[in-house]
């Protein structure tokens, strides 16, 4: 066989299997969204974001430092 008759065969090859994907992937897409269309999607309402105090309070930071204090008297190398 002929290198440029090989080459040749080798990119309509390519070609025919690029298309085929690109039509099975252009496929998905269109029915994917005519389900989306006629199922749609039951809207969900998320409840606002509760305003979240970045500052610890002292209690907590006790409790931390007790934590650190006992890992370290335990990890002493």
């Amino acid at each position: 066989m002929n290198e440029t008759n090989l080459i040749n065969e080798g990119l309509q090859l390519m070609l025919v299997g690029m298309g085929m994907v690109f039509i099975f992937l252009s496929i998905l897409v269109f029915i994917t969204s005519m389900m989306e269309r006629t199922f749609g999607m039951p809207s969900v309402n998320k409840p606002p974001k509760a305003t979240i105090d970045s500052s610890p309070s002292e209690e907590e930071i006790a409790v931390i430092s007790s934590a650190i204090h006992r890992y370290r008297q335990q990890n002493k190398k």
